[in-house]
């Protein structure tokens, strides 16, 4: 229910708020004290863990401190390493594009070094934006959110996370510009 959701936004920042010692140090506290805000007003209903975690995380992430984050939910954690198809693509950012670093259900595969282009027919770019408002890298520090996402498995979490289900049509560039598309299980 919204009250006990918005009593837990309410904990979670006052935490914040008295013992993270840099919380405006990358960013102002007018501007941390805004987010929190619109974020606040946003809690009108009932909400999915999920829901709730888009709607936190990047409140979290704009205090722009590389050792405060907020994961998705153990349960949901849990979920992803065991019953939840994810990508079966280990993925690395460059530029803010993705490239296919290993492809974990084929080996070999002629994915790896591939551009993603869109999976589900969204388009790459918009995904990367997207997951790298859920991390935080010291300051404005736009590599260490790249890797953030590219790593630990974190690109196939936010798909998750973000709706984002199997079966996985991926479009891709070729290394030598050509497009193709695979389907892919999780």
């Amino acid at each position: 229910p919204a009250t006990l959701l918005q009593e837990d936004f309410r904990v979670m920042r006052s935490a914040l708020e008295q013992a993270h010692g840099g919380i405006y140090r990358y960013t102002s506290k007018r501007k941390v004290d805004r987010t929190f805000d619109q974020a606040y007003r946003q809690i009108q209903g009932p909400m999915t863990d999920l829901e709730f975690w888009r709607l936190a995380a990047p409140v979290v992430a704009e205090i722009k401190c590389g050792h405060t984050a907020l994961w998705l939910p153990n349960e949901t954690t849990a979920r992803l390493m065991t019953n939840i198809p994810v990508l079966p693509l280990a993925v690395r950012i460059f530029d803010d594009r993705p490239y296919v670093y290993r492809d974990l259900s084929t080996a070999g595969s002629s994915l790896e070094g591939c551009e993603i282009l869109s999976i589900n027919t969204v388009p790459a770019k918009s995904l990367v934006q997207t997951m790298k408002k859920f991390v935080a890298g010291d300051g404005n520090s736009t590599s260490a959110k790249s890797y953030r996402v590219g790593h630990y498995g974190n690109f196939s979490m936010f798909l998750h996370a973000l709706g984002i289900e199997s079966p996985f049509r991926v479009v891709y560039a070729k290394p030598n510009g050509t497009r193709a598309t695979a389907t892919l299980r999780g």
